[in-house]
């Protein structure tokens, strides 16, 4: 027989548990490059598919961290557009979760 006290505290170190388990969303992911420079008046895009539990982290591999400006917006269904500006360049990353 299981005293109260003793499952109290499994319930807690389980509820520490599950709030720790870090959970990895699934995102189409879309970037646009625009390279006005180029002469091109259409942006290059490329789609893949993301995994990731934190998408601010994901974003920073884009940026090159010298004078660069990055606005983040959420728009409905939880879709992330990310619009980073940097030398001249803009990219613009767009993150639609999976249901």
């Amino acid at each position: 027989m299981v005293r109260q006290g003793e499952m109290t505290i499994a319930f807690l170190l389980f509820v520490l548990y599950c709030s720790s388990v870090e959970t990895k969303m699934e995102y189409e992911f879309i970037r646009e490059l625009f390279n006005p420079c180029a002469g091109d008046a259409h942006p290059q895009v490329s789609v893949s598919d993301v995994d990731t539990d934190n998408v601010d982290s994901y974003v920073q591999q884009f940026l090159s961290g010298k004078d660069s400006c990055c606005h983040k917006s959420v728009k409905d269904a939880g879709v992330l557009i990310y619009e980073i500006e940097e030398d001249g360049r803009k990219q613009k990353l767009t993150f639609t979760p999976y249901d």
